[in-house]
């Protein structure tokens, strides 16, 4: 698979620029500064002159190392570990550390027991659709259905993208709808209408998740008649976690941070606000370019780099994350982005 190019600003965020595009961080320049024949091929740093360049007598330099940090809960990194290995970028000279800082941990919702009501009563089946919007999301549902001896195949399943869907089959849930493009937005826009009457539909959801589902759904029509009825269950929350010293430490060396959800986005900033006492000061003081912990933002996907951007903490050019086909590999092609970027800084100099 190619991976996925990175659009630090793209117009599906509503930004003006044009696309942000580069084709390697370490192509060696061609205005034969460093070489009287350079060639098109990515080096890094330690390796940028070539054998026969009068800078070849030269000490080797150390790797340089950069650190990259994931936000999800313990435990659930290994994929967007496993995946950023294979990056290109962390195949050079460079040394990586890769750290787990949780910035979110999940709870039971307060309408869990209403879930668990429905899965252990056979009411899913009332619902025309279930749709599932987050793998967490994909797991408490799934799990209410397990204890529970509850049964979805007289429903049809949607999940938001193949992240979820994949979570949803280790329970054996097949998925009957997939958006062209994994986000809310798009499968309010596309979830098919089923029969004549009103479609009815069960979305079990973190409390703190937005309301562009059911406010979406609920808003679209047909001759003036509603098309669906959500039925939205806190099932869990998303509770932020409190940096002890020794994970503050580890997040003032972070160079790239990984968002796999607004949540985490929050939990980061928390800690930021922490660490420099600034908890108490009004959001609006907080909102200044550079104010995140000095670090660049790797994202899964739109819904996480809108929050990046709506957070006035980053520079549009700071935020990193896949255009098309969200998920682990092109979340990790947008991590191996920016590390490149965070080391052709650190070599060149400057901010740019």
């Amino acid at each position: 698979m190619i991976p996925a190019r990175v659009f630090p600003l793209i117009s599906s965020l509503g930004f003006t620029s044009a696309a942000y595009l580069r084709e390697s961080a370490f192509v060696v320049p061609t205005n034969g500064r460093w070489s009287d024949n350079p060639v098109n091929t990515v080096y890094s740093p330690s390796v940028l002159y070539s054998e026969d360049s009068d800078q070849s007598n030269e000490p080797p330099q150390p790797p340089h190392k950069l650190t990259v940090a994931f936000t999800r809960e313990s435990g659930k990194n290994a994929e967007i570990r496993e995946a950023l290995a294979a990056y290109p970028m962390c195949l050079l000279d460079t040394v990586i550390d890769q750290l787990d800082l949780p910035c979110i941990e999940h709870a039971l919702g307060e309408e869990h027991g209403t879930l668990l009501q429905y899965a252990s009563e056979v009411k899913i089946d009332d619902f025309d659709y279930v749709v599932i919007t987050s793998p967490e999301a994909a797991r408490v549902f799934g799990e209410a259905l397990r204890d529970t001896g509850g049964d979805a195949t007289g429903t049809v399943m949607a999940a938001v993208g193949k992240a979820t869907e994949k979570a949803l089959k280790k329970f054996g849930l097949d998925v009957g709808f997939l958006p062209s493009e994994a986000n809310g937005a798009t499968l309010v826009e596309e979830l098919p209408v089923i029969g004549r009457g009103i479609c009815r539909v069960l979305y079990p959801v973190s409390a703190k998740a937005a309301e562009t589902i059911n406010e979406g759904l609920g808003s679209r029509e047909v001759d003036g008649v509603a098309c669906f009825e959500v039925t939205r269950l806190h099932s869990y929350d998303t509770v932020p976690v409190a940096f002890d010293d020794g994970q503050m430490k580890l997040m003032a060396a972070t160079d790239v941070v990984c968002f796999g959800s607004p949540s985490a986005v929050d939990g980061w900033l928390r800690n930021v606000d922490k660490s420099q006492g600034h908890s108490d000061l009004p959001e609006l003081m907080k909102k200044v370019p550079g104010n995140n912990g000095k670090v660049l933002a790797a994202c899964i996907g739109t819904t996480t780099a809108r929050a990046v951007l709506e957070s006035g903490r980053w520079e549009p050019m700071d935020i990193y994350y896949p255009k098309n086909d969200p998920g682990i590999e092109s979340w990790a092609s947008s991590t191996g982005q920016a590390l490149g970027d965070v080391h052709e800084r650190s070599f060149w100099g400057g901010n740019w």
